[in-house]
């Protein structure tokens, strides 16, 4: 795919973030610039920087992109950034295209960006409160197994076991605050 070579230029200084632009820069310096910004605030958000780069990237890239596009564009390897698109895949930021007549595979963000990531992170949020509840039936078992053998006055036990209804009560909290109406009303904007 033919890189941007569309010259912006800048008559005053532009803050985007920590990343000034001061002087005439290629379109595409400014999306490196800009990615890097979004590199640093996933990576802030405890996601991966190249999966926040790879985001924005797409996002303010006029077409679709192959992963090759991706690597050229952004300097990470071809694994990296497989990675970083499955992963936003998963969250549903991203969508994989077919070009008739092509084999390969064109990445563009999402139609609502701003849907998508609520949809995708409380998905993935969701999922993880479900493996959190079975791990917690597991370590209850194991527990209430230790109590018995421990004896009831052993005070470590009896701690552990009201931390772990706790851990369970919280849970349940979080489950229902995702499934909350209203929240639910606010993912469809």
């Amino acid at each position: 795919a033919p890189r941007l070579l569309i010259i912006l230029s800048v008559q005053e200084t532009v803050n985007f973030g920590r990343c000034v632009v001061d002087r005439e820069e290629s379109v595409s310096e400014v999306i490196r610039s800009l990615g890097e910004i979004g590199g640093r605030m996933a990576e802030d958000l405890g996601f991966g920087r190249v999966v926040g780069e790879i985001l924005v990237y797409l996002y303010f890239t006029p077409k679709e992109c192959s992963p090759a596009d991706i690597c050229v564009g952004l300097g990470f390897s071809k694994a990296a950034v497989s990675v970083g698109l499955r992963q936003l895949e998963v969250f549903g930021l991203v969508r994989k295209q077919r070009r008739q007549g092509d084999r390969k595979s064109y990445y563009r963000t999402a139609d609502n960006i701003v849907t998508a990531v609520q949809n995708g992170v409380l998905r993935v949020i969701r999922q993880k409160l479900d493996i959190l509840e079975e791990d917690l039936k597991v370590v209850n078992g194991s527990v209430a197994k230790l109590s018995v053998a421990a004896g009831s006055d052993d005070e470590a036990a009896a701690h552990l076991k009201r931390q772990l209804k706790r851990a369970c009560d919280l849970r349940g909290r979080a489950v229902k605050i995702l499934g909350n109406p209203l929240l639910k009303l606010l993912g469809r904007f």
